[in-house]
This record gives structure tokens, sequence and C-alpha cells, in this order.
């Protein structure tokens, strides 16, 4: 059974204003990186899931989240300041030779794992406080 047309078009509305909320909890989490807080995707992932009415954008939006909020401080400070070198040193610190893109490859699965746990455990509280 289908919802009724006037439900169905306030559910699309919710889930676009939803997806244009994406920008505002990349910020925050850009805003929790700069004083410290390197677990914020997490929080913001799993608050992001509960809000989102499809399993599909939980888990999407809790990866752009948490992604985009860590790529935002990279990009930004690597206009600024010589990042390349940065991940390079890095890099054969941790025995990688000088290949810095190891360090950013594993920057980015960083941010995911924690955006894709956050919004598994959005998920998992959302379903079980249908049940």
């Amino acid at each position: 059974m289908r919802p009724a047309p006037s439900l169905r078009r306030k559910s699309e509305a919710l889930s676009m204003l939803g997806l244009w909320g994406l920008i505002p909890a990349a910020l925050l989490v850009w805003l929790l990186l700069l004083h410290g807080a390197w677990w914020a995707p997490w929080p913001i992932a799993l608050l992001w899931a509960l809000t989102m009415p499809t399993t599909r954008r939980q888990y999407l939006g809790g990866l752009v989240v948490a992604l985009a909020g860590y790529a935002l401080p990279l990009v930004v400070t690597g206009v600024q300041y010589p990042l390349g070198r940065t991940a390079n040193l890095v890099a054969a610190i941790m025995g990688f030779g000088r290949h810095g893109l190891i360090v950013w490859a594993l920057t980015a699965l960083m941010a995911l794992l924690l955006g894709l746990s956050g919004a598994w455990v959005g998920h998992a509280l959302r379903n079980l406080t249908r049940s």
C-alpha cells in the first residue's frame, strides 16, 4: 500500500532538506577536528543516521559527512602549507618510503570507518526503537 500523495511529497521534501543538511554536518565535523576531536565523525554520523528515513541515506550520509569533514581541513591547510612533504615524511617514518599517498589514504580510511560505524550504530538504534 502506497502512502497518500501529500504524505509522499512531504517525505520527499524532508529527505531533500536532509540532503542539504550534509553541508552543516560536514562543517561541524571540520570545526570539531580543528579543536582536536579526531573522533568527531562518529557522533555526527550517528545523529545523521537517527534522522534519515532510509538505510541508504543513513549510511551514505554518514560516509559523506565523515569524508568531507576530514577533507575540508586537509584542503584548506594544504593551500597554506606543504602537506605533501609532510605526508612523505610521515610515510617514511612509518616505513613506507616516500609514498605520502599512503598517509592520505589511511586518513581517508579512518574517516570512512568512523562515519560508517557511527551510521551503523545510529541505524541499529533507530531500528531498535521501532520494534
